[in-house]
């Protein structure tokens, strides 16, 4: 297993800390290697969002000859409106 905060490896289940070590039973590998079984998480969408979900608010009809000019090369594009989009995203990142 990779850390992903850098580059040196530990395998699975090492323990961290010493206080981790301690609270270990003899023959268990970290927190995760109890025998229940896995817990199950579930998502419950509100009344607007499962409505918004279900509502087809686009013309699909555009969208079908939006694909086609771009699959053709044809579509056009502002590269100054591209570039303007780009800096408001950038200002909003810093």
């Amino acid at each position: 297993m990779t850390d992903a905060i850098s580059k040196y490896t530990r395998s699975a289940g090492t323990l961290n800390s010493p206080a981790d070590r301690a609270n270990t039973k003899p023959g268990q590998v970290g927190a995760g290697a109890s025998k229940t079984s896995p817990s199950t998480d579930e998502v419950v969408l509100s009344e607007a969002a499962a409505s918004a979900l279900s509502a087809n608010d686009f013309d699909n009809k555009k969208v079908e000859q939006i694909k086609q000019q771009i699959s053709e090369g044809k579509y056009p594009l502002d590269s100054k409106v591209i570039a303007e989009n780009f800096v408001a995203l950038e200002s909003m990142i810093e």
